[in-house]
């Protein structure tokens, strides 16, 4: 299968902050926009109180 370990972590609703924010940076460098989605979505989710630092991230979302 080509659903990686990750993926099914996520996606099950384990979300320990560490593993959230690596799946940002990692899907991130690694151009894997799905991850860095699903990852950017559950920090948003459960970190409200980041805004400032989710807004920083988000500008590399949609810079080249």
């Amino acid at each position: 299968s080509d659903v990686c370990s990750s993926d099914l972590y996520l996606d099950a609703g384990v979300v320990e902050y560490d593993l959230v924010r690596f799946a940002v940076e990692i899907g991130l460098d690694t151009g894997d926009k799905a991850l860095a989605h699903k990852g950017y979505e559950l920090w948003v989710r459960d970190w409200p109180n980041e805004k400032v630092e989710q807004a920083e991230v988000l500008q590399r979302f949609t810079t080249p």
